[in-house]
């Protein structure tokens, strides 16, 4: 396998391996947070919902979800 080095359409993005066959078929890194790349598949508008939405669901929600998971407690205000 020859490894090469191919820059993302973004270059604000790090740069990700592309790995290169004997037949010239190329296999590039398989994205585990976006396997199916529907993030680009989104117009720029809803790029900037998701955005929102997954910040949100990070500052807001994750510590009490995760403070529900160390008590053992399911808190039923998150579903609301």
């Amino acid at each position: 396998m020859i490894y090469t080095r191919t820059a993302l359409k973004n270059s604000k993005k790090l740069t990700q391996f592309t790995q290169r066959f004997a037949s010239g078929t190329k296999f590039e890194k398989f994205n585990w947070e976006d396997p199916l790349d529907l993030h680009g598949k989104l117009t720029e508008e809803e790029q900037m919902i998701n955005e929102v939405a997954k910040n949100f669901t990070k500052d807001k929600l994750m510590p009490r979800i995760k403070d529900a998971y160390n008590k053992e407690h399911f808190d039923l205000e998150i579903m609301k």
